[in-house]
């Protein structure tokens, strides 16, 4: 799973398969994805045994790294949030040689195979529009078309870098509806713009911002921030 230290007790939901699977008895171990390594056949990990409890701040206890063969383990759960990077595909491979006699969950190939948000592309009469694109103006053209759309990164997790773009639109100066912008955007992680009649080039900047950022990711927003510049560093910097 991810770092135990950076696992939020009251949203992380292996944290709370950890204290039912704690309460029935079980044992548990922790390890991360670098901590991975096969030899000779056999799957290993650097695991620490682990204790865990829902008091903020002290939620954990670690023990001494230890080097297990996983396949002596009943159950081993696959719950690293992504990047689905080449660090998350290799611990696939790898869980591969020990399931299905230690039970891998999910089951590794189809977590490398069906990226849920690539997989759903083959129900295509349950999906509203849709389109995958790393370009821009395809970008654009959807939206055109749409008007009412939701952009999302493919590999991000647990609501971070989704942004709507709807036709709600604040008009005028009024200091309520500006106060109510700002707010929806600090709730939301997102940013708040003004437009005027010459903000053409601004608006079309930052779709093409969202888009880069739903293609890569924040680094990849950050770097296409230092070339574009003016509002879409603005946009980086409101955007947590």
């Amino acid at each position: 799973m991810d770092p135990i230290e950076d696992v939020d007790i009251d949203a992380d939901s292996t944290f709370v398969l950890a204290l039912e699977a704690q309460a029935r008895g079980h044992g548990l171990y922790h390890y991360l994805p670098r901590d991975l390594s096969f030899l000779h056949g056999r799957v290993l990990a650097r695991a620490r045994a682990l204790e865990v409890r829902r008091e903020k701040g002290n939620h954990f206890t670690l023990g001494p790294p230890a080097l297990i063969d996983l396949a002596t383990m009943d159950i081993v759960l696959m719950r690293q949030d992504p990047p689905f990077d080449m660090a998350y595909i290799t611990a696939t491979h790898l869980l591969e040689h020990i399931h299905p006699r230690t039970l891998v969950v999910n089951d590794p190939v189809q977590v490398r195979n069906a990226p849920e948000k690539l997989f759903v592309t083959h129900f295509a009469d349950v999906m509203p529009p849709t389109l995958i694109t790393a370009d821009a103006e395809q970008v654009h053209a959807f939206r055109r078309e749409h008007k009412d759309i939701i952009i999302k990164p493919l590999f991000g997790n647990g609501g971070a870098g989704v942004f709507h773009l709807g036709p709600v639109f604040q008009e005028g100066d009024a200091v309520v509806a500006t106060r109510g912008f700002k707010q929806i955007a600090k709730l939301t992680n997102g940013a708040h713009c003004r437009f005027d009649l010459s903000s053409a080039k601004q608006l079309r900047d930052l779709l093409s911002a969202v888009a880069v950022y739903a293609a890569g990711g924040r680094k990849a927003l950050e770097n296409y921030s230092h070339k574009a510049g003016g509002d879409v560093r603005l946009l980086v910097q409101q955007v947590k």
